[in-house]
This record gives C-alpha cells, structure tokens and sequence, in this order.
C-alpha cells in the first residue's frame, strides 16, 4: 500500500458520528481506486450525488415499500458521493470557487426536495397538513444551518485576511485538506467511542442515516416528528455559538485594518 497516498487520501476529518464511522471509512476505500481516474472530476461527483438524491425523491414519492427500501440505498450513494467530490478536489488540489457554489447550492436543494416528499407522502398517507409543516421547519432550519455557517467562515477569513499576522494555513487547510492524525490502537478505540456518543446531537451530515433508517423502517411520521423539533433546537444553538464567536472577532479585528475591513464588506453588499 503506498502509505503517502493514502495519507493525501485521508485529507478531512469527520466528527460526525455516521460520516466518521461509515461515509468516511467508505470514501477512503473509494478514493484508493478512482482518486487518480481523471475522468472523474469533483463536479462530475457532485453531479453524480445529485441525480442519486433526486432519484430517491423520485421513489419516496412513489410511497410503495419496496421503493422506500431503494429510496435509502440511493440516498446512501448520494451521501457517499457528497464526501467524494470534495475528497478528490482536496486530493488533486484541483477544487475551485464554482465547485464549491455547485457543492453546496445542489445540496441545499436536493435536501429541500427529500425532506419534503418525506412530508408530502406522509401528508398523502394521513390526510392531515401536520407532515408538511413538520418538513418546512426541518426544512428552513438546516437552510438557517447553512447560510449562519457559511457567513461565519467568510468573516472569520475576512478577520484573518485583515490581519497582518494572518497565518495562509487558514486557506491552505480547506485547499488541500488536513494532515490526518497519526493514532494508536488505543487512541483508535477512544475516538470510535467518542465518534458513537455524537449519535444524539443529529447533526446535519448525519440526517442521510435517520432518514435512510426510516424509510427502511417505513416510519417517515417519526423522522420527520425528528427532525423538526432537533433541528431548531441545533440552529438556537448554532446561533449563540455563531453570535459569541463573531463578537470575539470584532473584539480582536485590528484598527488599522478597519479600512480594509470596510471595503470587504460593501463588495459583499453590492
């Protein structure tokens, strides 16, 4: 095995408990056979894990069994292929400024669709309005999620940028990705632990498992009854998380760097 490569494989560190103990895990035994297949690209991925999730939102909709239990196999691959694309732009440092915006924006809107068939076929099934409400909160708080995340990752580079100790590893990190941890056995053991007790706090990423289990299962009333009443607990959460941290960075930003802060942030208004 060419332990150099795996380690350039290895380049982001899931904490997460499904994406540390199973999507990244499967991503990396992916990536050991089609990192280096250069017709496959990161956006080609990124497609790839978009036409799964709107098959899935296809067989949800269809409401049989059978298509449910596909439905979860299908969604699976798409989250698998969410972590690939940018596993493989990280690997080849190949990742771009479109790339990124197709990442995330096709994610936003698959999930939207997924997250309301889910509401629609149990709306169908029961003929109460309650499913659709329960999927448009789930809904618009993981969006919430989304947009309060990514306004801190840009201030808090606009804060670095600022800076004229601002340290490029920073950018160096989300380019070409993190040096993976060298671990014992024991250290092994302690972080599957520590990985499996993150299986409460129904973080975002790990929303593909809930849902894949309860299409399995066919029981889309409690995933959905989840999901709207974890998801805005996390974003009151996120929002005095996000809050604290911003006030930090205003707290430390530079005077001298004000004027450049100021024209930073009117090319983001216009």
């Amino acid at each position: 095995m060419d332990r150099a490569r795996l380690r350039r494989i290895r380049n982001y560190q899931s904490d997460e408990f499904y994406a540390a103990l199973v999507m990244r895990p499967l991503c990396i035994v992916t990536m050991m056979l089609v990192a280096d297949w250069r017709c496959l690209t990161p956006n080609l991925v990124t497609t790839l894990a978009t036409l799964a999730k709107l098959g899935t939102v296809a067989l949800i909709l269809t409401g049989n069994r059978e298509h449910l239990v596909l439905a979860a196999i299908l969604l699976q691959v798409g989250v698998l292929f969410d972590h690939i694309d940018g596993t493989i732009a990280r690997y080849r440092r190949c990742g771009t400024s479109f790339g990124a915006f197709y990442d995330k924006t096709s994610d936003a809107i698959t999930w939207f669709l997924i997250v309301t068939a889910l509401g629609w076929v149990e709306h169908q099934r029961t003929g109460l309005a309650l499913p659709l409400v329960l999927s448009s909160v789930s809904v618009y708080a993981l969006l919430l999620l989304g947009y309060m995340k990514w306004i801190h990752e840009f201030e808090r580079l606009r804060a670095r940028a600022t800076d004229v100790n601002f340290n490029h590893t920073a950018i160096s990190a989300i380019t070409v990705g993190q040096e993976p941890p060298a671990r014992t056995p024991r250290d092994w053991a302690v972080w599957f632990v520590s990985r499996l007790a993150q299986i409460y706090r129904f973080e975002e990423v790990d929303l593909g498992f809930w849902v894949g289990l309860a299409l399995v299962i066919d029981r889309l009333d409690w995933v959905l009854w989840v999901m709207a009443i974890t998801q805005p607990f996390v974003v009151g959460t996120m929002i005095l998380r996000r809050t604290r941290a911003l006030m930090n960075m205003d707290k430390n930003l530079r005077p001298t760097s004000a004027p450049v802060a100021i024209e930073l942030r009117k090319g983001v208004e216009h």
